[in-house]
């Protein structure tokens, strides 16, 4: 439902207007895949980016590259288990075998995180205009910063 003022949905109800009696905010089904079927694959794709970077942390060149990839994965495990749990919130629960893994083929650290950084902005730009994911575009958004000192870390611990 839109007003013919706004160009914004009016929630069920209205803006002034409380939801039907009888129903409660739990009882409203979730949009779910319909809204963001991007969603699952990019969680899906940052479960194998993970599986990546800890073969990568495990064959570091050297002790700061160890170091940084360590951290990195660490900070990729805590985004995506945000945007996972944030986006499970407005879009609905995963099942039990939704998450699966593919094969990242790519040996270098520093080539491996701004493939990353492409998928992650492809992923922005699908969820950017879409209201119900405005979390998930902040998350996004605030991972891609964290991404870029990463990178600078990289190339100072292959000197």
């Amino acid at each position: 439902m839109k007003s013919a003022s706004t160009d914004f949905p009016i929630p069920m109800g209205g803006l002034m207007n409380p939801p039907p009696k009888g129903t409660t905010k739990s009882s409203i089904p979730l949009r779910g895949r319909d809204v963001c079927p991007e969603f699952l694959p990019f969680i899906c794709l940052l479960e194998s980016y993970k599986t990546k970077f800890k073969n990568l942390h495990w064959a570091a060149i050297n002790h700061p590259q160890h170091v940084v990839v360590g951290d990195f994965l660490a900070d990729l495990d805590e985004f995506q288990d945000e945007l996972a749990e944030t986006g499970q919130g407005i879009l609905g629960q995963f099942s039990a075998n939704d998450i699966t893994t593919e094969h990242i083929s790519c040996s270098d650290p520093i080539d491996a995180i701004i493939y990353l950084k492409d998928a992650i902005l492809e992923f922005h730009k699908c969820i950017n205009t879409m209201p119900d994911c405005v979390g998930l575009v902040n998350s996004v958004e605030g991972f891609m910063t964290t991404v870029g000192k990463y990178i600078y870390l990289l190339r100072l611990a292959k000197k």
